[in-house]
């Protein structure tokens, strides 16, 4: 694991949720932890009031975790387009994401029908694969369609540098 602190200043008072998005190509690198002022904020956010410092750690890893597989309709055919949704079981994660959850990974199939989901934490997740037609309004970032794609969804334990391979049927209109 690798260690980073980072230095945040100039922060206006409020809630933030800290997260994290590798840049580029280059070796495979997943969000392991964050700390602030030595909490664990991981599965949380953190308020900050004025003229607040916070020491953040940022723990990385290169142990990735890949989830791959193809988008399918009740026959059995690929379906190409189709959002593939990777959520925590914990649902008290599903709301306050901030712009880039590292618990929830939103992807979309190839025009073949396969997805590949990358940059997830170690955990245990729902998959769930969301037909096109109803995709385009991203409903995963509301709690409630979470907790509606539940009974259709396929739940999965990945740990750190593990690859999965998952096959879904796709919930929604066809």
């Amino acid at each position: 694991a690798v260690k980073s602190a980072i230095d945040i200043s100039g922060l206006l008072p409020g809630e933030y949720v800290f997260g994290f998005q590798p840049i580029g190509p280059g070796p495979s690198v997943a969000l392991k932890s964050i700390t602030v002022d030595g909490a664990d904020v991981s599965q949380r956010g953190i308020g900050l009031a004025n003229g607040q410092d916070a020491n953040v750690v940022v723990t990385l890893t290169g142990k990735a975790i890949k989830l791959s597989g193809f988008s399918r309709d009740a026959s059995g055919a690929t379906v190409a387009q189709a959002s593939v949704v990777a959520f925590p079981t914990e649902r008290q994660l599903w709301a306050n994401q901030g712009l880039t959850s590292t618990w929830l990974r939103p992807t979309i199939s190839s025009d073949r029908g396969a997805y590949e989901i990358t940059a997830i934490r170690a955990g245990e997740y729902y998959i769930v694969a969301v037909d096109p037609s109803i995709s385009s309004s991203r409903p995963w970032r509301d709690p409630a369609f979470l907790e509606s794609a539940v009974p259709l969804a396929t739940k999965v334990t990945l740990n750190w540098g593990e690859s999965k391979t998952l096959d879904l049927k796709v919930m929604g209109k066809r």
